[in-house]
């Protein structure tokens, strides 16, 4: 499955192309500028079954058969609007009906558009506290035509796989494959465990501690090459937005709903 958001709808994390790590420096120079655009990686995936264009420059892109894991599936729907790629399982889909108050026939995909849904609609909480709640293997990248939002996250602990990176044009790529994602050269990396990504609230958030700022990590391979970087909680920026703030730190659940446009 593949995702493209074009800069219009969303910037990828300024860490997220290594590179801008050696700005000014021999490295910068010496690493070539190499990839391809946002359409042209979705133009590339030839196993496709689905493919959902939105404009000119975003689209989903998605393929059942492409590299297929049992244990992982895939799955793409769309629901008023909303349109969403799914990879995994969840594993307490009991709890999560009687919370958001669905049918069993409700599957795990449009148990996620409902979570979305209720964030968006009602807000009961802020979107760290709502990913919290799913527990499991996946991975998912949803996108609302409605209002160009994008709401993307992978569990903490298992993973399934997620990458993500920024193509040519400054497109912002989602992949379960790093066939899929190679595309993106040098930004190419896999998407963190534990994090979800929205174009309308923070960014990229640890959801597990969302008062903690996030850091990207440059990565450079054997061969001297960068290939993307890793993000991380930033620990010690916690501690210096704490100090400056005169210590005063307001746990998620009592934050000022985030869900409002």
């Amino acid at each position: 499955m593949l995702a493209v958001f074009e800069q219009a709808i969303a910037h990828a994390p300024a860490g997220l192309d290594a590179r801008v790590h050696l700005q000014g420096t021999t490295s910068a120079k010496n690493q070539e500028l190499t990839g391809m655009s946002g359409m042209e990686m979705l133009n590339a995936f030839k196993e496709r079954q689905v493919a959902v264009h939105f404009g000119q420059g975003s689209g989903l892109a998605y393929s059942l058969d492409y590299q297929k894991e049992l244990l992982r599936p895939r799955a793409f729907v769309s629901q008023e609007n909303v349109f969403l790629l799914f990879k995994g399982h969840l594993s307490n889909m009991n709890q999560l009906r009687q919370m958001y108050g669905i049918t069993k026939a409700v599957t795990e995909e449009l148990l996620i558009i409902e979570v979305y849904k209720a964030l968006r609609d009602r807000a009961p909480y802020p979107a760290d506290v709502a990913v919290k709640h799913l527990e499991g293997a996946f991975g998912f990248v949803l996108f609302d035509q409605n209002n160009s939002t994008i709401f993307a996250a992978t569990d903490a602990r298992n993973g399934v796989g997620m990458h993500w990176g920024t193509a040519t044009d400054g497109s912002l790529v989602f992949a379960d494959s790093k066939e899929l994602i190679k595309g993106c050269g040098t930004s190419a990396a896999p998407f963190p465990n534990g994090f979800y990504f929205s174009n309308f609230e923070r960014g990229l958030v640890n959801y597990e501690k969302p008062n903690h700022s996030v850091k990207a990590v440059p990565h450079v391979n054997s061969s001297g090459q960068l290939c993307g970087a890793f993000f991380k909680v930033d620990s010690q920026a916690q501690m210096e937005n704490a100090i400056k703030s005169g210590m005063h730190q307001v746990g998620s659940e009592m934050e000022i709903n985030p869900w409002q446009y």
